[in-house]
């Protein structure tokens, strides 16, 4: 599980999608805003996940992609960097494997 410091909060959610810089990736997309600190400040990524009711009217489903995603990002928490970060599902996330989101994830260039 992704630790909490790691975790995106809810009320940082809607500047990260409007401001943040946005790409997509084949399975996602994601929007990314780096960190404004204090200089010399060490601040540890955040991600926050979204997986619509388009992509499966199924709570189960949508929350196995959100598991798989979180164990993703926590495996890969140097390719994030020190950014904030919103990463939106795509239906194509559905029938792909845990090795082709993980593979999807060393993808993100912020």
């Amino acid at each position: 599980m992704l630790s909490k410091k790691f975790r995106l909060s809810s009320k940082d959610i809607p500047s990260v999608a409007k401001k943040g810089k946005r790409q997509n990736l084949k399975l996602f997309s994601f929007s990314s805003l780096p960190f404004r600190s204090p200089e010399g400040a060490k601040e540890s990524p955040q991600v926050a996940f979204v997986v619509s009711n388009k992509i499966d009217g199924k709570a189960t489903k949508r929350n196995k992609i959100k598991r798989r995603l979180r164990e993703a990002v926590q495996q890969n928490l140097g390719v994030v960097g020190n950014n904030k970060i919103i990463i939106f599902a795509k239906k194509e996330i559905v029938n792909a494997t845990f090795s082709e989101i993980l593979s999807e994830i060393k993808n993100i260039h912020v």
